[in-house]
């Protein structure tokens, strides 16, 4: 028992010759209360653009999704016309190394790439190339009005925001199947270097958080880029946000965000941002957690909230006009073209003083079935532009409408119609120069459009009797381009195939002997 008395006295006074020691390493004027805090910010790494700010961040996610299909320039630009601080937008990279803006790995949920791509087994976005990628189709699934919407690429994105004040939450997804900070982090900072501002050293960060759920990918991220603010996702408390220093923000859902949780971040010097919140009460609710900015669907919504709560985020944004200014919408399609041809239209918005109405709503229209109908819903560029085509048909007639806004009022433009015509074909009828009597004849059919595209349509088959007048033997389709009939003879029969006119195409026709052996 003595012995181990003396043992425990041994320990205590070896700790305390430590704590002597430690002592007067110290730096003179060094005090407890100058310790760091348990999550400090990394030294020289660049704080989250809503941190220490007046109001509150507006996050529209994945652009303004509720209004456009999500993560395209469509939802990007309507997010800015709606006045959102930030979208937030996901990346991935194509099989070819190209940063894209989709959200999920596979393609299927909000692209056409099944239809496109039928025989492959499976569609992640790293197994086609950009060039593949473009051909898909990602705005259909939304609404008629955006068909043919493309996925964009993250310069394109980068691109339309540099030209307005919005900024971007940009989340990099699934890194490690993109090779991690050194491959897809790399590329993204390549990109925010080449197409924005917001990395410049010169000045504070405020447009930028690039953000993901992977700890590792962060970790290494803010080793090899330490001047980007830095947003880790799913944090659910403050124990396992102290466990990664490298973030200045965390993004919690609304679901799991408390009052400690928002209290110990700010305590730590971290932003905290809330995804994703749609409905008025909810936003009002978190926004009274003191949070620092609130990723929605619904960003004008959202917009309305903090007018009303004095919580706009001061982003240098000038207001809105007290009384909206007039505008003049001109319209401009193709002077001429082919039925089923895409007819470029280019849309131009300008304020009364001829300077160019930025991020507004556009409507173009057609008539059709006696009535206008809407076409596509777009929004103008930073040159108050759309660049856009339509479908063309016989009788294309289109017009363009403005939304009214804060801004600027609504303005129609002239009806314009364009001179649209079917294309000419080339239908072919081929068969055997004779059969044995008794004997059944395959008579082949290829139409084609002089462009080269296959017709798919209605045709019917005429024999010329012994008096030299034709006479209707049978109709059929052609699918694709081709088709097949079969004809039992008993004599020499001149045959003919005629083509019908359809809505893209003109008719044509040709004809084909069989000689009859007895």
């Amino acid at each position: 028992m003595t012995h181990i008395r003396w043992l425990v006295r041994l320990q205590i006074a070896s700790i305390a010759s430590l704590v002597l020691v430690c002592s007067l390493l110290v730096p003179a004027g060094a005090s407890e209360g100058s310790a760091a805090p348990d999550h400090p910010v990394s030294a020289g790494r660049s704080s989250s653009p809503v941190q220490d700010q007046p109001g509150v961040g507006n996050v529209g996610h994945k652009g303004a999704s509720r209004a456009a299909p999500e993560n395209t320039l469509a939802a990007v630009h309507q997010a800015i016309a709606h006045q959102a601080d930030f979208v937030g937008i996901d990346v991935r990279l194509t099989k070819d190394g190209v940063p894209v803006v989709l959200h999920d790995h596979d393609l299927r949920r909000t692209t056409d790439v099944e239809r496109r791509f039928p025989h492959r087994q499976a569609w992640p976005v790293n197994a086609f190339t950009l060039q593949q990628v473009r051909r898909l189709d990602a705005g259909s699934w939304f609404s008629k009005a955006y068909s043919r919407l493309r996925i964009p690429t993250l310069a394109a994105t980068l691109r339309a925001l540099a030209a307005s004040d919005t900024g971007a939450f940009l989340e990099v997804k699934s890194p490690a199947k993109y090779g991690g900070s050194e491959r897809i982090g790399a590329v993204v900072v390549a990109a925010l270097r080449k197409h924005t501002d917001w990395l410049d050293e010169d000045g504070r960060n405020v447009r930028l958080v690039v953000q993901s759920f992977s700890t590792r990918f962060l970790e290494a991220f803010s080793r090899d880029h330490p001047h980007v603010a830095l947003g880790l996702l799913g944090v659910s408390s403050a124990e396992e946000m102290r466990r990664f220093p490298f973030a200045t923000q965390i993004n919690v859902h609304h679901a799991r965000l408390t009052p400690a949780l928002v209290r110990a971040a700010h305590s730590d010097e971290v932003a905290v941002s809330t995804w994703v919140v749609n409905s008025q009460a909810r936003m009002a609710e978190v926004l009274a957690l003191g949070v620092d900015a609130v990723s929605t669907d619904r960003p004008t919504l959202l917009r309305r909230v903090l007018v009303a709560r004095d919580q706009v985020l001061d982003n240098g944004r000038e207001p809105p006009p007290d009384t909206p200014v007039g505008s003049e919408l001109t319209i401009d399609p193709a002077a001429r073209a082919y039925a089923r041809q895409r007819v470029p239209v280019a849309v131009d918005l300008t304020a009364d003083d001829g300077e160019p109405a930025r991020w507004q709503w556009v409507q173009i229209e057609v008539y059709r079935h006696r009535r206008w109908v809407r076409l596509q819903r777009r929004v103008t560029d930073v040159n108050g532009s759309i660049a856009t085509t339509v479908t063309g048909r016989v009788g294309l007639r289109l017009r363009a409408r403005s939304a009214s806004s804060a801004w600027f009022e609504p303005d129609a433009s002239q009806v314009h119609g364009v001179d649209v015509v079917r294309r000419p074909t080339e239908i072919r009828l081929r068969g055997p120069a004779s059969i044995v009597d008794g004997r059944r004849a395959r008579l082949e059919i290829r139409w084609r459009a002089t462009n080269g595209s296959p017709v798919s349509g209605w045709a019917s088959l005429w024999a010329r009797a012994p008096d030299g007048t034709w006479a209707y033997r049978r109709r059929f389709r052609v699918s694709g381009g081709t088709a097949a009939v079969l004809v039992r003879p008993r004599r020499d029969t001149r045959y003919e195939v005629r083509g019908k006119r359809g809505w893209w195409w003109l008719p044509d026709q040709e004809r084909h002997r069989v000689r009859v052996l007895r």
